[in-house]
């Protein structure tokens, strides 16, 4: 083996930064490298982390995305003696508060070489003033010892910039990167699959892959969906888990459109699921760069996206699907019953779509970060 790499992640729930990393341990065995991949409390692809090739697996139970002084500083401690113990040559961090906790105790443990791969920041727009002064202030302390930052998309880059967390030439955007030929590739028989899913085969289906989570906005997509039913017959699929499913749940029964939304919770068959959908819509409130978004196009479908950070990059608004000011449920409905109706702009924006995705590759995110470690590792 060529030495060891560490890749520390705050939890390794069903999520694009979660795919991404374990993607990348996979790369990096296949390189020649041995991997130390450490997570917080278990959960949905943990299972798949423990199987990982030349892969050694270490669950941080006190490594939480809240901030709890205790338990982050009992984390920090036992990173810093795995690295110390383990000695990468390298550390590569997913997540805020893996980003912050991890690149420290790397730091303190000696490891050459901290990378910082940008999903997102911490930063929301539903914090205090205090609260995001003091994440920022932390983030751009954090920079100083970061070797190298990895955001996946333009818009990610920007704001990091402008926030003065990204302030020296040691970046370079690389895109999360999707396996397009699981995607290219997806045949099913649509009505047999709508039938196993529950849901009824003469009608359009709009649907989401999400967690349950303030940042998603599930709540949003059931308001669309209600207004959406007002114009035009339809029935909606939900893909994910998360704290805020038992409320969307609510919600759509306190609305009377609960028999026309299936929440399907995570499954394996994600791509089969998206395959019967007509539109794709994705209603966050703040995004880094969205997986689901190429994948969604990568099987042909429009999307309709809250214009906010990597949406902004993914979608070619008018293009490739249509982009609407988060938060306003009633915009995503307008734009989602125009593709409804109009079967032609569907399957246009879906051919535009496909080749949007292709800049999306696993190969090229799995050569730069391949390319970046022979680069920086001594």
């Amino acid at each position: 083996m060529r030495g060891k790499i560490a890749t520390i992640i705050t939890r390794l729930e069903f999520g694009g930064a979660q795919l991404h990393a374990i993607q990348l341990c996979r790369a990096f065995a296949r390189e020649g490298y041995e991997n130390i991949l450490i997570s917080g409390v278990r959960d949905y692809l943990d299972e798949e982390a423990d199987r990982l090739p030349h892969t050694t697996h270490i669950n941080v139970l006190s490594m939480v995305r809240e901030i709890n002084p205790i338990k982050d500083l009992i984390a920090l401690v036992k990173i810093w003696r795995i690295l110390k113990r383990e000695k990468p040559l390298a550390v590569l961090t997913h997540s805020s508060k893996a980003g912050i906790l991890g690149r420290w105790a790397a730091w303190m443990a000696g490891v050459p070489v901290r990378i910082h791969t940008v999903h997102g920041f911490g930063i929301t727009p539903l914090q205090g003033k205090f609260t995001r002064a003091i994440l920022l202030a932390t983030e751009k302390f954090t920079s100083r010892i970061t070797t190298y930052f990895l955001p996946v998309g333009n818009e990610t880059l920007k704001k990091g910039q402008s926030w003065g967390i990204i302030r020296r030439k040691n970046y370079r955007v690389v895109y999360s990167g999707i396996d397009l030929q699981k995607f290219f590739s997806v045949k099913i028989d649509r009505e047999r699959k709508l039938k196993e899913l529950g849901a009824d085969p003469s009608l359009p289906v709009v649907g989401t892959v999400a967690c349950f989570k303030p940042q998603k906005a599930p709540r949003d997509f059931v308001k669309m969906a209600a207004e959406v039913l007002r114009q035009t017959p339809a029935q909606f699929m939900v893909v994910g888990e998360g704290t805020l499913k038992k409320e969307a749940e609510e919600l759509a029964e306190k609305l009377g459109i609960r028999d026309k939304i299936r929440f399907l919770g995570w499954r394996n068959d994600v791509e089969e699921v998206v395959a019967t959908f007509d539109v794709f819509v994705l209603t966050s409130l703040w995004e880094g760069l969205p997986r689901v978004i190429p994948e969604a196009m990568a099987e042909g479908k429009p999307v309709v996206a809250s214009a906010v950070d990597g949406n902004r990059e993914a979608v070619l608004d008018g293009i490739t699907g249509f982009l609407v000011p988060p938060g306003e449920p009633g915009a995503f409905a307008e734009r989602v019953v125009q593709l409804l109706r109009d079967r032609e702009l569907r399957e246009k924006m879906g051919k535009e779509g496909r080749k949007r995705a292709e800049i999306f590759s696993v190969e090229k995110m799995e050569n730069a970060y391949i390319e970046l470690l022979k680069e920086l590792i001594p």
